[in-house]
């Protein structure tokens, strides 16, 4: 109830002003960076990270989700095979990589993409020698590593 003391006005035993600090203190609790919107297969972000839930296969980090550092929540894409990318560069899985982000496309088989300039297994760059016209993925793995 509203009633009116002789300096402050009171809703339900509090004062405006109480009632205004307590208002500030929770909406800093739930302010929209907090509030999470799904990308697809497991990556999600807010206003200022990107997350992938890391808890199902052999991967049960803490709690079952890891930031993905430095990527920008705002272009951030799945484009698919654990591949992702944002304005800057390619992920596979939590980890960025260089690779040209407008050319970045995944191939027939799991685990291999291609941008313009190179052939990429699990995010990391194959050897130049197998270039865009490897067969054979066991070579292809191998100069990965």
């Amino acid at each position: 109830m509203l009633k009116r003391t002789h300096s402050n006005i009171e809703y339900l035993g509090l004062t405006l002003g109480s009632i205004l600090i307590l208002y500030l203190i929770f909406s800093s609790l739930i302010s929209p960076t907090h509030f999470v919107s799904d990308i697809g297969n497991g990556y999600s972000s807010d206003k200022q990270n990107v997350y992938l839930n890391t808890s199902w296969g052999n991967d049960n980090y803490f709690g079952g989700t890891e930031r993905i550092v430095g990527a920008d929540p705002n272009t951030f894409k799945y484009i698919g095979s654990s591949y992702a990318i944002d304005q800057n560069r390619g992920y596979y899985r939590t980890q960025g990589f260089e690779a040209d982000p407008t050319t970045l496309k995944v191939l027939g088989q799991q685990f291999y993409a291609r941008d313009n300039k190179n052939v990429y297994y699990r995010g990391r760059k194959l050897s130049k020698s197998i270039g865009f016209g490897w067969k054979n993925s066991r070579n292809a793995r191998n100069s990965a590593n």
